[in-house]
């Protein structure tokens, strides 16, 4: 029921848009409105819901949270569960050897748990900021497949990367550090499915301005890059988060 709100939530807001634009602009830019506007504005309002909608659904369905999402928050592909692993933890001391003292830890959780402990213990759990250790790899039983993930250290002993992603370093897998629930294994059709849905929703807006309501290909791709930039950088997100289904 979510998503009919949805559909009908944008299409007024659209069909309101395009209309007060339409009456400001282009009586000031071409003398006078387009004719028949209060339908232009209502078939215009209805494509960019309709495609909104439609990748909400897409989205919100999808195997994993934001597989078919905004360029800038998609995480395509597949996502397996992972329940243990074992943590390479570096202490900031050095050996006679020149080397970091490093020992191995295993991490478990259990399938009610969102929270890794160390050695099933519940007073120690995974945590990537803790001070006087630092954790630059991640050893992930994928399958029957055993796999070492790494994220860089700088030399002042911080994650180089903040996010503390941990990757594959010959391959493409990955999972956050912050989270390490989920290995994410890249998915080239997921992948070309959120970009055609990124580029699809770009393409409906300047539709919607040119050919629809009639303003210029010049002015209608300023007014495309105006709101398919607010759409995609704060609506789509809110349509996710709002329409989103428990897993």
């Amino acid at each position: 029921m979510t998503l009919v709100f949805t559909l009908v939530g944008v299409l007024v807001a659209t069909t309101a848009l395009f209309m007060s634009l339409a009456y400001t602009l282009q009586g000031y830019l071409y003398s006078e409105p387009a004719d028949k506007l209060p339908l232009r504005a209502v078939i215009a309002g209805l494509l960019v819901a309709m495609m909104m909608t439609g990748w909400t659904y897409a989205n919100t369905r999808a195997s994993h949270k934001d597989k078919y999402g905004v360029l800038h928050e998609a995480t395509p592909g597949e996502q397996h569960t992972i329940s243990e692993f074992e943590a390479v933890r570096r202490y900031n001391i050095k050996q006679l050897d020149g080397t970091w003292k490093e020992e191995t830890v295993k991490f478990t959780r259990t399938p009610s748990s969102d929270t890794f402990y160390e050695a099933g213990d519940t007073t120690k759990p995974f945590d990537p900021s803790k001070s006087g250790y630092i954790y630059p790899a991640l050893i992930i039983k994928d399958g029957d497949e055993k796999i070492r993930l790494e994220t860089p250290i700088t030399e002042k002993w911080t994650y180089e990367d903040q996010t503390k992603t941990y990757r594959e370093p010959d391959g493409k897998r990955y999972l956050e550090g912050t989270d390490p629930r989920f290995l994410v294994v890249p998915d080239a059709g997921a992948y070309t499915v959120m970009l055609l849905l990124n580029a699809g929703l770009i393409i409906v807006w300047f539709v919607a301005f040119w050919p629809v309501m009639r303003f210029s290909v010049g002015h209608s791709l300023g007014l495309m890059t105006i709101f398919a930039g607010v759409s995609l950088f704060v609506v789509m997100p809110l349509l996710f988060n709002s329409n989103a289904i428990s897993k």
